[in-house]
C-alpha cells in the first residue's frame, strides 16, 4: 500500500511539474544509502524539473571503467538470484 501511494505521489506531483513549468524532461529520483547521496534517513522522492543547461550535473556518467565482461557476468548474477528468489536454501536450479 505505502509503495502504490508513494508512486501515486510522485506521478502526481510529475504531471504538476510538467503542466506547469513545462521542463524539457523530467528527473524522479529515490536514493538509498551514502554512496547514492541519501541525506534524510527515510523514504522519499525528488522531482527535479530538467532543462538542457540547467544546474544539475549529469546523473549518468558517459563512460564507466566496467569492461563489457563485468556487466555480463553481473547481469547473469543477477538472472541467477531472481531465478532463486523465493526458493529455500539448497533447491536446485533445475526446471525439471
Amino acid at each position: 500500500m505505502e509503495a502504490r501511494d508513494l508512486g501515486a505521489g510522485a506521478l502526481r506531483v510529475s504531471n504538476l511539474v510538467y503542466s506547469t513549468l513545462q521542463p524539457e524532461g523530467l528527473n524522479i529520483i529515490q536514493s538509498n544509502g551514502r554512496a547514492a547521496e541519501q541525506t534524510v534517513p527515510h523514504v522519499h522522492v525528488h522531482v527535479v524539473p530538467r532543462w538542457g543547461r540547467d544546474a544539475f550535473d549529469e546523473i549518468w556518467p558517459a563512460t564507466t571503467n566496467f569492461s563489457e565482461s563485468a556487466k555480463d557476468a553481473t547481469l547473469q548474477r543477477l538472472r541467477d538470484a531472481d531465478q532463486n528468489l523465493g526458493k529455500p536454501p539448497n533447491a536446485s536450479n533445475s526446471h525439471n
